[in-house]
């Protein structure tokens, strides 16, 4: 199985769904807008407590979030393979609900912190040039929670590049095997 066309795979079927979902939340709620970047209240159980709502409601009452609630990508049978020197076992994976099971060491706290923040962009630094090819995004992932040797990931709009960063990081980070899956249940 080719990994790298997988990766792009599940992150091109999410962005098409993400997409015509942006698409029905706007002609519904005008006053609203996608991917909303959050700071949760400290102890969220988020990295940085930040959080990229899918779709924000705004206007008369309180604030809406809606969250996109995808199909889920057919099952495909777990297999090996090495990524930056790391064992890596790929098992039933979904874009917007990562896990990364590790052991054998531990990210970088530095490292990660300087991933996440590249990914999650919460300056919005890189601006549209980061995903020229789908503008109307941003491109960021929505979120990253830690637990004792997992990590779970929403990818969110962010490129595959995403993904494979993490991987390095947890190469550098001494991490020696990494299951790849999904299921992180909800973190908000």
């Amino acid at each position: 199985m080719d990994v790298v066309s997988m990766i792009a795979g599940l992150r091109d079927d999410y962005q098409a769904q993400f997409a015509g979902f942006v698409d029905i939340q706007v002609r519904a709620h005008p006053e609203g807008a996608p991917e909303v970047k959050l700071r949760l209240s400290e102890g969220s159980g988020l990295l940085h407590d930040l959080f990229c709502v899918d779709f924000l409601v705004t206007g008369d009452g309180a604030p809406e979030a809606i969250e996109l609630h995808p199909e889920p990508r057919p099952a495909f049978e777990p297999f090996d393979g090495g990524v930056a020197g790391v064992r890596v076992r790929f098992e039933d994976l979904q874009w917007d609900d990562a896990t990364f099971r590790y052991a054998g060491g531990a990210p970088d706290p530095e490292s990660l912190a300087l991933w996440f923040l590249t990914w999650f962009d919460p300056h919005e630094l890189r601006g549209e040039a980061a995903n020229d090819e789908d503008a109307d995004l941003s491109g960021v992932i929505h979120s990253v929670s830690l637990t004792d040797g997992a990590m779970h990931v929403d990818f969110g709009t962010a490129p595959p590049e995403a993904f494979w960063e993490l991987l390095q990081v947890l190469a550098d980070g001494g991490v020696a095997a990494v299951t790849v899956g999904a299921g992180k249940g909800d973190e908000t």
